[in-house]
């Protein structure tokens, strides 16, 4: 009875995490149902949920696929939301099969890096660093294998696929009247801009990884309340990084101002830029976590609500703030006890 209880969330779990993976804009919550599986029944069924969904998701990428070159799907197949189906025409069919099962395979290495943290009993910043890490490894394997592959033509497409998109932008705000000066100017750039974003692929590519983790450990940690797995982390809003890490940020900062002004070797501006990128987004989420933390201390639940829904309204704004919050929490330490009395339960 056990044995089928355990089959059957097996089952419904792969079943979810494949629903997901397929949703478009669900994709991120993709590691949720594994996540579940290995708190709820153990390293063993996470692990098995994890197998199963991708295997599915690769015969997915090899039988709905056309066996000639890559082109958009047809017939039945088409109302399904492959991911990275927009590449079809810019990059070889086998790069785009390779690709989506890769693309599983790290939500599906989250999830379970964000198990064994639970079942470890691994602090915050701990738990969501080993996490961020294998997201990391999986991106640098799939991209090492890729160049080993013979498969260097698939990032030498990234190029023609952003300049499509930018040129689709453009005349699609054109085409809905919609041109300005800004339109304008993104056309006549269009190379450099499509150089910039190649160039800032690898902090986009963090970023991108940080939310998902972040998202699903916040996430997950609510739903799967449950299970003692996640009891020993009381408040999130406690989150903060080293602050040695500080010195990353001025270090990157120098480099960049010194080859913008001084040297001019364009590749040491890049590299800072990408490290200031990213570790701003780390530095966001130790602003959000001060934040949150300073409204949990308001005793009028409409005030918080109105305060969580500005910060979302005015994102922009919001994120420089929560960037220099966080940057200036090395210092001040806002969540000093000083500052408030009662203790933080969340």
């Amino acid at each position: 009875m056990a044995f089928a209880r355990t089959a059957r969330s097996i089952a419904l779990s792969s079943l979810i995490a494949v629903a997901l993976y397929l949703s478009g804009l669900l994709v991120m919550l993709t590691p949720l149902p594994i996540l579940h599986a290995s708190a709820a029944r153990g390293r063993w069924a996470g692990i098995a949920v994890a197998f199963i969904s991708l295997a599915a998701v690769a015969m997915l990428y090899f039988f709905l696929y056309p066996a000639g070159a890559a082109a958009p799907l047809s017939g039945i197949a088409s109302y399904i939301p492959i991911p990275g189906e927009g590449l079809a025409g810019f990059v070889p069919l086998g790069s785009m099969r390779v690709m989506g099962v890769v693309y599983f395979a790290f939500f599906a290495l989250i999830a379970l890096a964000l198990g064994e943290g639970a079942r470890f009993r691994w602090g915050i910043t701990r738990w969501g660093g080993v996490a961020l890490l294998t997201g990391i490894f999986v991106v640098l394997a799939a991209a090492g294998m890729a160049s080993l592959g013979g498969m260097g033509r698939f990032f030498q497409s990234a190029d023609s696929y952003i300049k499509f998109v930018v040129n689709q932008v453009v005349e699609a705000n054109a085409q809905s009247g919609a041109a300005s000066t800004q339109l304008t100017l993104l056309a006549e750039h269009a190379d450099e801009v499509v150089t910039f974003v190649v160039r800032m692929i690898p902090s986009l590519v963090f970023v991108f990884v940080l939310i998902t983790v972040a998202v699903n450990l916040v996430i997950g940690r609510r739903l799967i309340r449950g299970h003692h797995q996640f009891s020993h982390v009381h408040n999130v809003a406690r989150f903060k990084l080293p602050d040695l890490m500080v010195w990353a940020v001025i270090a990157a900062g120098i480099i960049f101002f010194a080859d913008r002004y001084v040297v001019h070797a364009v590749w040491p501006a890049v590299v800072a830029l990408n490290c200031i990128v990213s570790l701003a987004a780390l530095y966001f989420f130790q602003g959000l976590a001060v934040t949150v933390y300073l409204l949990q201390g308001i005793r009028f639940p409409l005030f918080r609500t109105l305060a969580y829904v500005a910060m979302v309204i005015f994102l922009q704004a919001a994120s420089v703030a929560m960037v220099v919050i966080g940057v200036a929490d090395v210092w001040v330490d806002f969540r000093l006890r000083r500052w408030r009395a009662m203790h933080h339960q969340s």
